[in-house]
């Protein structure tokens, strides 16, 4: 139920929609709106050990900004980050 409340208001109150596995984030900018993505997946790391990347594990993102209906798609490398802008 409460899955199902944040989607709700995430969708009536964000000015973007982010199809995709990904984490991400927006921020309003003097230009528009700047989307922040990063993604986890793919990625193992332990106290004391190395860093493990599985490089199969990038994710292909869509973001469609509700003002204008542009979309955007990115391809977001596993443990990385990109930003998309409007």
């Amino acid at each position: 139920v409460i899955r199902d409340i944040y989607q709700k208001v995430q969708d009536e109150l964000m000015p973007v929609t982010v199809e995709g596995d990904i984490q991400w984030g927006v921020n309003r900018t003097a230009k528009g709106w700047l989307v922040w993505l990063i993604n986890n997946r793919g990625v193992r790391h332990f106290a004391g050990e190395d860093e493990a990347i599985d490089a199969t594990k990038a994710s292909r993102v869509t973001v469609t900004f509700k003002t204008t209906g542009h979309k955007k798609t990115v391809t977001v490398p596993a443990g990385g980050w990109t930003v998309v802008e409007e």
